[in-house]
């Protein structure tokens, strides 16, 4: 069993639409992101979010991965979901 918890939910109505995973983290790898894009894309796959976020707050930096970046959704069912990295 592997258990986990988003930081914050939007939902609306019945629908949570977006998940966002806050990181504290300073300095962070290559391999460290990965990480937390797939700690993020269980989030959506238990949710039924279409989009979440990792937001590193001390990096000032956003990292959207889910369905706004993807022409379908056949990707959210275990496929790579693309990511776009953003400014605070």
């Amino acid at each position: 069993m592997v258990a986990g918890r988003a930081d914050a939910l939007l939902i609306r109505g019945d629908v949570v639409e977006v998940a966002f995973d806050w990181k504290s983290d300073v300095l962070v790898s290559p391999t460290t992101r990965a990480a937390h894009v797939r700690q993020l894309e269980r989030y959506l796959l238990a949710t039924g979010a279409r989009r979440g976020a990792v937001v590193y707050m001390s990096l000032g930096e956003i990292v959207w991965i889910g369905s706004a970046l993807r022409s379908d959704d056949s990707d959210a069912r275990g496929g790579p979901i693309a990511a776009a990295v953003a400014p605070l």
